[in-house]
């Protein structure tokens, strides 16, 4: 007798192709509107510091008012130098592209073999990732963050001690604030890796007096110009561009502020602590990492590049160990990051700030009093990271 249950299961993989044939003709279509529209301001700073550095004009001036670009890492920016900058601006988009092809493989392999998603599975969570707000704004201005991200993620998992010191290195010449991740490295024993990423990042430093900058002068000027971008009344003070910020520079009080800082860091060194005499999940002290990296150090929204990956493979690790209630915060704050931003922003102009917290305008959108909703929420998703980590080490 003819049955149509084993049809059952044959629909269900047609349904998935045809989701995620669907969601990736979005994503080809939002990369070709971001790479034909897109100015790429962010690379295009990195662009113009490797012109000044590599480009035989003496010590590097940092004039512009929106370059503010570590003068070792334009050195890495080198190569793209030879090319014409609208050629460059593609090239440096297809190499976010694959990096965040890269984070996205690194982040789903933390699963447990019986967890992790198959090819398909796969290529949806790359795609959906791609669509959110802070991967969105990465491509679109050229962003460094998915590079750092795979970098970082590539110290992590590498067997080489000399690859992972080069990544890790790197990373660190690229992008400081994420400093924090050498605590995760050394809590897994691996102190060499640590001190090697420091002699690639004093290397990666010095690499402007290869090109005759005289690094003295070239490095004092750009103390100057962070010291002027981060004053009161500049570009990075949360009272004048603060709505997209996820660090706690949003609070208004500074000594609460400075506090706060404190607490966390020392929650992450307990945490870590922890996870040295405990045989604890690898997700959850590299989210916990990656959020305490978001809170205490100025970032902004494109960095969560870093973090989104990590929590969506750990909410799908937590589906699948049957624990959907304690994933659902956690899915509730990746909703809310994935949103577009400019929606966002404007709820947040609606909504209160409070004595706490300081509400600052948004010129793109004309926006004259934007809560710090983003910084609200990563405090919130790194509260959440320290419970899920702890929880996970105890016993």
């Amino acid at each position: 007798m003819l049955t149509l249950a084993p049809a059952r299961p044959a629909l269900g993989r047609l349904a998935a192709l045809a989701g995620t044939s669907a969601l990736a003709a979005l994503t080809l279509a939002r990369v070709a509107s971001i790479s034909a529209s897109a100015r790429f301001i962010d690379f295009e700073n990195h662009y113009l510091a490797a012109a000044g550095i590599v480009g035989h004009r003496g010590t590097f001036a940092f004039t512009r008012d929106d370059a503010i670009v570590f003068p070792g890492s334009g050195v890495l920016f080198a190569p793209l130098f030879a090319l014409s900058l609208p050629v460059a601006r593609q090239v440096f988009l297809a190499l976010n592209l694959a990096a965040a092809a890269i984070v996205v493989t690194l982040a789903l392999r933390l699963l447990p073999a019986s967890a992790r998603p198959r090819t398909l599975g796969s290529i949806a969570v790359g795609c959906a990732l791609l669509n959110t707000a802070p991967f969105v704004e990465t491509l679109r201005l050229g962003q460094i963050s998915l590079l750092i991200a795979a970098l970082l993620f590539g110290s992590l998992v590498v067997v080489s001690r000399l690859a992972g010191a080069a990544c890790l290195g790197t990373a660190l010449a690229l992008k400081a604030s994420f400093g924090l991740f050498a605590l995760l490295l050394v809590a897994r024993r691996r102190v060499w890796l640590c001190v090697l990423a420091l002699a690639v990042f004093a290397a990666i430093a010095a690499s402007p007096a290869l090109f005759g900058n005289e690094l003295y002068a070239t490095y004092r000027g750009y103390l100057a110009r962070v010291q002027a971008d981060f004053a009161p009344g500049a570009m990075n003070d949360p009272a004048v561009h603060g709505a997209n910020n996820l660090s706690l520079e949003v609070v208004r009080e500074p000594l609460l502020r400075l506090g706060l800082k404190a607490a966390f860091v020392a929650l992450l060194a307990y945490a870590l602590w922890r996870e040295r005499r405990a045989r604890s999940e690898r997700l959850t002290a590299l989210l916990l990492t990656a959020c305490v990296s978001m809170l205490v150090v100025y970032h902004r929204l494109y960095d969560l590049v870093l973090v989104l990956p990590v929590l969506t493979t750990l909410l799908l690790d937590l589906v699948a160990r049957g624990r959907a209630r304690a994933a659902a915060p956690g899915a509730a704050l990746l909703i809310f990051f994935a949103l577009p931003q400019s929606a966002v922003l404007a709820l947040a102009e609606r909504l209160p700030a409070g004595p706490l917290f300081i509400a600052s305008p948004y010129a793109p959108q004309h926006l004259l009093h934007v809560a710090p909703v983003y910084g609200v929420a990563m405090l919130l998703l790194t509260c959440l990271a320290a419970w899920l980590h702890l929880e996970s080490t105890t016993g």
